[in-house]
């Protein structure tokens, strides 16, 4: 059972606010290479390994100098933020809070460099102890299809008896992972971020399915039924 907690920005203070001027010590050297672009270019999505295993999707959806709003999407959890924004140097620095109403939530703290506009540094800091702050790189990406040649054969027609009887567990998900569903099971999150394509843009994608998914499905469904029924162990489950 899932406990929420009330927690809010002013009561955690001391826990998660972060300096903000030693961007060096936090995020490493900030590269100014290319040519500047407007602030605005960073409403975007993106994504990238979280936790060094699973990837995440964080999206920004309204910012400018003073605030920035959005929410990230990672393990079948969608989570919105908002904060604000400060120029320190020629990069944005967002520091952003999570609702608070969970244990899991925390602070996102954002570098926007206008000179790396594809890119994101950031760090995620949790707002109460025993849960472990998160650093990662993330780049931008869409939630969409990844090209024809990487769709599986159940995208494309429909799957006999015997290749419904023999795919493994991965194989039977990837036509969730292809419409960007986020996994709650950590296995299967871990597996499908090793794919460049993927990302975990949503939590119910049953909407997103073509016709000739939604019948590989269905039977799916069916045989993971009959399987469980007839006790088979094998890595087909």
């Amino acid at each position: 059972m899932t406990t929420n907690f009330r927690l809010t920005p002013n009561s955690l203070k001391c826990k998660c606010t972060l300096l903000m001027t030693p961007l060096l010590f936090l995020f490493g050297t900030v590269a100014t290479s290319q040519a500047a672009v407007p602030l605005n270019n960073f409403i975007n999505s993106y994504t990238g390994l979280y936790d060094g295993n699973a990837k995440i999707a964080l999206f920004i959806e309204k910012l400018n100098e003073r605030s920035a709003q959005g929410y990230s999407v990672i393990y079948g959890t969608r989570r919105t933020f908002s904060g604000l924004v400060k120029k320190v140097g020629e990069v944005y620095l967002v520091r952003a809070n999570e609702p608070g109403n969970l244990r899991s939530d925390g602070q996102f703290v954002l570098i926007l460099n206008p000179k790396q506009p594809g890119t994101l540094k950031g760090k995620w800091t949790p707002f109460v102890s025993g849960i472990s702050a998160k650093s990662f790189m993330l780049h931008q990406q869409s939630c969409a299809l990844p090209a024809k040649k990487d769709l599986p054969i159940g995208s494309k027609r429909p799957l006999t008896d015997d290749e419904l009887l023999n795919l493994n567990r991965y194989e039977r998900n990837m036509l969730y992972a292809i419409h960007g569903y986020s996994f709650k099971d950590r296995t299967l999150a871990s597996h499908y971020s090793e794919y460049d394509w993927y990302m975990p843009c949503f939590t119910d994608v049953s909407q997103r399915f073509s016709t000739i998914e939604k019948r590989n499905i269905e039977r799916l469904l069916d045989t993971e039924r009959y399987l469980e029924q007839s006790g088979d162990t094998s890595d087909r489950r």
